[in-house]
């Protein structure tokens, strides 16, 4: 006899035990990094949470003017290099609490990010909102425009299977969430 262990692809699920675990050890190299991930509770209880993490950027806002007096001078060149992972190299500096990576004469953005265990596909999934320093959310077009170079071609192909907009389970609000990959067709 098997156990599920043996199974194809049983290794990409986890309980919610194995996952609090893993946020644990993830918070604690996050700490040594100081790069702003934390653990939030809700309803004051240890045993429902997510892990949050809130930045600021510089990015493309239809409709939106420049907000150079909101923004950190950062050099052009560095806005565009990227860093060994391909992701963008925007001058992430700390602001109480809050990552920002702004570029002088450009729109900002803030995002924050909560990962959360789902129950029902025993995986942690990402739920993220945008919005600007006025407080208004972006649309859910102006997110997709806002996906980094790389992705651009696997969000043409499938728009609503890549970033989709759903209410937080933990919180009852909007926020976009980046749907499961790779799921099997029956």
């Amino acid at each position: 006899m098997s156990d599920d262990t043996d199974l194809p692809g049983s290794s990409c699920y986890l309980d919610e035990r194995t996952f609090r675990l893993s946020c644990g050890l993830f918070l604690e190299h996050s700490h040594s990094l100081n790069d702003g991930w934390a653990w939030k509770e809700v309803n004051g209880s240890e045993a429902e949470g997510y892990m949050k993490k809130t930045v600021m950027v510089s990015c493309q806002v239809s409709g939106m003017p420049y907000q150079s007096s909101q923004s950190k001078p950062v050099e052009a060149s560095d806005a565009l290099m990227e860093d060994e992972q391909g992701f963008p190299n925007c001058g992430m500096e700390e602001a109480g609490g809050e990552q920002t990576a702004v570029a002088e004469g450009q729109p900002v953005v803030r995002y924050e990010y909560h990962v959360l265990y789902s129950c029902s596909y025993q995986i942690p999934v990402l739920y993220f909102r945008a919005s600007t320093l006025e407080g208004r959310s972006l649309s859910l077009d102006e997110v997709w425009n806002n996906v980094h170079p790389n992705y651009q071609q696997r969000l043409r192909q499938g728009p609503w299977d890549t970033i989709t907009q759903q209410e937080h389970p933990l919180l009852g609000q909007p926020f976009s969430c980046c749907t499961r990959v790779g799921r099997r067709s029956s």
